[in-house]
């Protein structure tokens, strides 16, 4: 027969290593659970039997001393003969089913044990194999020059600024781009040999570099704590010793910054070396910069000859920044600023091919944009995030070379009739807020190839699909994004 103290090393055991063999137990089947059902209500069933108390033969003994009667003797005697009876075929079974439980569960123990050393002889086994096949691979026989041709596949993302997804968008991992190269070679010896000679892929020269979430906080902060003090400077000395390693692997190749200034006094050192290094620089892209640091490229504006790409970007508010924009610019955005005529007049329009615009304001400078918008008379592509209707020009704004546009905007009305774009190749189209949004091509655009609308948000959503074919004639792509049951209407009518 199991004891108590069996039951409860047992449990214990279980709780503590064997919980994971219960996690891989199969749900209860129908039976099973209708079985379940069923002891649960013998046992309240039981619980609400009525008691000897509530006999109103007996009810008399429970409030006073009195001596039963001969015959109500006999009839308690033969009560408590028959439940002793009960008790002991009772106490029986469940000795018999104490015995079998413990047994079960020595076996289950057992198992449990074996299933132990599987797991860990698959786990060898798995290493096993993964180490063989690594000494096999054939990666081992790529030559040098596969490998960096390989390794130059990351170049956009070196050059454009974006992060490198290594996982699908619902498990997503994005590493920041200046990682990318350390990453590589720490791989292997011959990874790390290549990555090191291929000047290109050290062409990311952002700062600061990228760090947890809380050392980030604790270096940009404002803080009197020593520890904390001692935390930035040593971060910032990482920053910069970083930014020295890839501005030397980088060789002679053109340069890709982006500058968070949170801080002038720890911005500043790097922005000092940055400008030895000014006629390599291509890209730059500065997010909240202080006066501090627009002064000082301000002074050595005239050194970025090389300098293609500029973008300017406010995350904790949204001001007007005033800068030097050199001749040779070729690329420009603004995220979250504030536009007017003083801080845009000196940009080389008619130079841009390429003008980003996010969430930027213009106040009531709306002939302003427009204005400055006509002057793009070079751009292939214009992205345009507005936020807020704006007041439509006097007449269509003239892009004759434009080719793609990304445009987000959310009035009522679209606001394509406000440009006039023949060239134009690849439309996408954003209504971003819940009010209604009628798609209609002002004019015939024969060279449109690809045209992306989304409306998701939007619970009315009208579409003339004759009408747009008819004014895209060689219209190969057509992809919308709108909301049930718009969507089963507009698949109806395709």
């Amino acid at each position: 027969m199991c004891r108590d103290e069996d039951l409860y090393y047992y449990e214990h055991d279980r709780r503590c290593l064997c919980s994971e063999a219960f996690e891989d137990l199969p749900d209860a089947t129908e039976d099973e659970l209708q079985a379940q059902k069923m002891g649960d209500a013998l046992v309240a069933s039981i619980e609400h039997r009525p008691s000897a108390k509530e006999d109103p033969r007996f009810a008399l003994f429970f409030t006073s001393n009195d001596v039963p009667m001969a015959a109500q003797a006999a009839v308690v005697n033969g009560i408590l003969e028959e439940h002793n009876a009960s008790l002991i075929l009772l106490e029986a079974e469940l000795a018999e089913q104490h015995t079998k439980l413990y047994n079960a569960q020595v076996t289950m123990r057992s198992l449990i044990s074996r299933q132990r050393v599987l797991k860990a002889e698959q786990e060898y086994l798995t290493r096993e194999i993964d180490t063989c096949r690594g000494i096999v691979s054939p990666v081992r026989s790529l030559p040098r020059e596969i490998i960096a041709e390989i390794f130059l596949y990351f170049a956009p993302v070196l050059t454009t600024g974006h992060s490198f997804i290594t996982k699908p968008k619902d498990d997503a991992v994005r590493v920041p781009r200046v990682a990318i190269p350390w990453q590589l070679g720490q791989v292997c010896r011959e990874w790390r040999t290549v990555a090191v000679s291929l000047h290109s892929l050290w062409s990311a020269c952002d700062f600061p570099s990228p760090h947890s979430h809380e050392t980030r906080q604790q270096t940009w902060g404002a803080s009197s704590n020593p520890d904390d003090i001692l935390k930035q400077t040593a971060c910032i000395e990482r920053s910069l010793a970083s930014v020295e390693t890839r501005l030397y692997r980088s060789g002679p190749n053109p340069i890709s910054a982006q500058v968070v200034d949170h801080n002038p006094a720890h911005t500043m050192p790097f922005v000092n070396t940055l400008s030895r290094h000014s006629r390599r620089l291509k890209s730059l892209f500065l997010v909240d910069p202080t006066e501090e640091t627009i002064d000082l490229f301000y002074e050595s504006i005239t050194q970025y000859s090389q300098l293609r790409s500029l973008g300017l970007a406010s995350v904790s508010s949204t001001p007007s920044i005033s800068f030097v924009y050199p001749s040779s610019l070729t690329n420009l955005s603004f995220h979250s600023l504030h536009l007017s005529t003083a801080n845009c007049s000196c940009i080389p329009w008619t130079q841009l091919t390429k003008y980003c615009e996010i969430k930027c304001s213009w106040g009531g400078e709306e002939a302003n944009r427009w204005s400055s918008y006509a002057n793009l008379q070079n751009a292939v592509d214009l992205c345009v995030h507005f936020i807020r209707s704006v007041r439509a020009p006097q007449q269509p704004v003239l892009l004759p070379a434009l080719r793609h546009a990304r445009l987000t905007y959310p009035g009522r009305q679209s606001i394509l009739p406000y440009f006039d774009t023949p060239m134009l190749e690849g439309l996408s189209y954003n209504h971003p807020y819940g009010a209604g949004f009628e798609l209609k091509l002002p004019r015939q655009l024969s060279s449109l190839r690809s045209l992306r609308v989304c409306a998701e948000n939007c619970p009315r959503f009208t579409c003339n699909l004759r009408h747009t074919m008819m004014m895209a004639p060689n219209l190969s792509e057509f992809f919308v994004i709108v909301k049930p049951p718009r969507a089963f209407d507009f698949v109806a009518a395709l």
